[in-house]
């Protein structure tokens, strides 16, 4: 009974440490906190903070678990809408497009902390528990998309690498959100675009071939 008290004890303690951890990214960028900043936020000293967490690193992959989560959640709700099963290939990836949108502009820190993971050449070789949690719920995202776009997918996307088509879809989803949010002054200013219509000529861009190659096949 007292060993469970201290397990639920520590991890109450934990996640107070992560969530003044995420006001202080939200603050200051992940790059510029420090684990003094992260300490003072949460009210205990930095040397406490490390009997719970080894680094910033650390923090980081925990809040990367709750990142992965709270995505799956976010395209676990739209697959499991009435007719989502019956949409044509382009409406499926649609919906996964808006719905990436969406949670980069509501869970603006998760997004980021996703996408700086991916940018890393650090992966599953980690002992990180966090982690590797984490990355359990990035395999269902993933697995929600690839299922979704197998049911309906025929042609190309059939007689070609699955992985390979998810894959690139992700990359380029989470390149162009990511380079339109560092570059959306420059866009408008500078080339006068609407950065709505952008997104829009984009997502064209990116089904075309698949849709078309599939028509032919």
């Amino acid at each position: 009974m007292k060993e469970e008290l201290k397990i639920k004890v520590n991890e109450l303690k934990k996640n107070n440490i992560i969530d003044s951890a995420e006001k202080v990214f939200s603050k200051f960028g992940i790059d510029n906190t420090t684990m003094d900043e992260i300490s003072k936020e949460v009210g205990i000293s930095k040397r406490t903070v490390y009997l719970y967490f080894t680094s910033k690193t650390a923090i980081f992959n925990a809040i990367l678990f709750r990142a992965n989560k709270r995505m799956y959640e976010y395209f676990s709700e739209e697959v499991q809408k009435e007719g989502f099963s019956s949409y044509e290939i382009k409406e499926k990836i649609r919906v996964f497009w808006n719905t990436l949108k969406k949670f980069k502009t509501e869970q603006n820190l998760y997004f980021k902390v996703i996408s700086m993971y991916e940018n890393q050449k650090i992966d599953m070789d980690s002992k990180d528990e966090y982690l590797a949690k984490g990355y359990e719920w990035s395999e269902k995202i993933y697995s929600i998309m690839k299922e979704s776009i197998l049911q309906s997918g025929t042609g190309f996307i059939k007689q070609n690498n699955i992985d390979e088509t998810v894959l690139i879809l992700w990359m380029t989803s989470i390149s162009v959100l990511n380079t339109v949010d560092i570059k959306k002054v420059y866009l408008k200013d500078f080339f006068n675009i609407d950065i709505e219509a952008f997104f829009e000529t984009f997502f064209e861009y990116m089904v075309y071939p698949l849709i078309n190659q599939e028509k032919e096949l």
